[in-house]
């Protein structure tokens, strides 16, 4: 490579504020580059509502910024109507005209050294665009993976048709666009074994998501709790009834060592029996729905939980982000089997019967000190072995590789 290194950046998401699986890795990716010689020409989608993204400091190694509208509302079913390319879920709010000519015009008398595409949701868009080679599809769950493992957990056999039905359709369009890809990056190693598995001839490599520490810290000045459980709306990944479910297992077993626990819940909820339920309970859980900021809830929270199901995939966020930001972590063991490197009653509590979660649970809401080291060790272990110093690392060499081996072919 030369002395700096050119990369188009395209993420599905805004990377700011990182909150969810995409913009937490695209801000990573971006922050961890700024030590290196590399110009990252960043483009993104937001919503049509957005409009231009507020200002904010962008990484140094941003050059230069282009977004894009994710469509909704009837713009979306316009598209959907006039769609061309119709492969994957939602694809009709990133692929439509005024999208396709804007990023033509920003790509014009640009050479990029390499093309970084973050979100399953864009893997139409080499072949669709022609975008230069050497190209990285960067996947948090493959749809494949997601609907056959969804067939093989869910309980209702009408489902579980519908999921295995799905898993062919998609195991036929990944198939014939993960080929196109001079390689593809996953978070877990489980994943990348099974891409290699749908794709043979397809280069994957599998990079643990790195976490902000300087974001996602331990709160600045001391604060008093409001909540005692913090939680996600997706509690778990193969079902729409988390929290109602670890409430009647788990909660209601907490409340009767501890009459006056409270529960907060963030993010989006599809499920209206969920907000239902979680209205009916509006004594014990309190459901803030999106935050822009999640920080605030979880300095304000004593005890985070975090559940997983399914087949095994990569380091859940949550887990990453209670973790970072020294708040103790209490969930099944499927949430830490990718946590290489930890320990069990060091740097979380985990357990797999409902009994002894919630016993867990209220050990910790009782002790302060347990809170407290359990919480020190867990950040500790975030910046000692996820830092971004070391993610950056890995992707660096990843595009030298890459950039080497697509040269010696030319």
């Amino acid at each position: 490579m030369g002395s700096r290194f050119n990369l188009l950046l395209i993420a599905s998401q805004s990377p700011w504020p990182p909150t969810n699986g995409v913009s937490i890795k695209t801000h990573a990716l971006l922050t961890s580059l700024e030590p290196y010689p590399c110009n990252v020409d960043l483009v993104f989608f937001g919503h049509q509502k957005d409009g231009l993204l507020p200002p904010c400091q962008y990484p140094s190694s941003v050059r230069r910024v282009l977004i894009l509208r994710r469509l909704g509302g009837f713009r979306r079913l316009a598209a959907l109507a006039k769609q061309e390319v119709r492969r994957f879920p939602a694809s009709e709010r990133y692929f439509h005209r005024d999208n396709l000519n804007m990023l033509k015009n920003f790509m014009a008398g640009q050479q990029y050294d390499l093309v970084f595409l973050d979100g399953i949701c864009l893997a139409f868009m080499r072949t669709t665009l022609g975008l230069p080679s050497p190209t990285i599809l960067s996947i948090n769950d493959s749809y494949t993976n997601t609907y056959e493992s969804k067939a093989e957990s869910d309980r209702h056999p009408l489902s579980r048709i519908v999921a295995q039905l799905k898993a062919l359709r998609y195991r036929t369009l990944e198939q014939k666009e993960l080929v196109a890809y001079d390689a593809v990056h996953v978070v877990a190693r489980w994943d990348a074994a099974f891409l290699r598995g749908l794709c043979a001839a397809t280069n994957v490599f599998s990079i643990t998501n790195g976490v902000d520490c300087e974001y996602y810290r331990p709160s600045p000045e001391p604060q008093p709790f409001s909540y005692d459980v913090h939680a996600f709306c997706n509690l778990s990944d193969e079902t729409g009834r988390d929290i109602s479910t670890f409430y009647k297992n788990v909660m209601m077993e907490v409340l009767r060592e501890l009459p006056s626990a409270r529960m907060v819940v963030v993010g989006r909820c599809a499920q209206r029996s969920e907000l239902r339920f979680m209205k009916a309970h509006h004594r014990t859980i309190r459901y803030l729905g999106w935050v822009e900021d999640i920080r605030p809830s979880i300095w304000a929270s004593k005890v985070g939980v975090a559940l997983r199901r399914g087949r095994p995939r990569g380091v859940l966020n949550k887990v990453l982000q209670y973790m970072a930001m020294g708040l103790p972590v209490v969930g099944n063991r499927e949430a830490f089997n990718a946590l290489e490197g930890s320990q069990e009653g060091v740097h979380y509590l985990c357990s797999d019967t409902p009994e002894a979660m919630a016993e867990h649970i209220v050990s910790l809401l009782k002790n302060p000190e347990l809170r407290y080291r359990i919480g020190t060790k867990a950040r500790e272990f975030i910046v000692q072995h996820l830092s971004l110093k070391g993610y950056g690392e890995q992707f660096w060499k990843a595009f030298e590789c890459l950039v080497q081996r697509s040269a010696r072919r030319r």
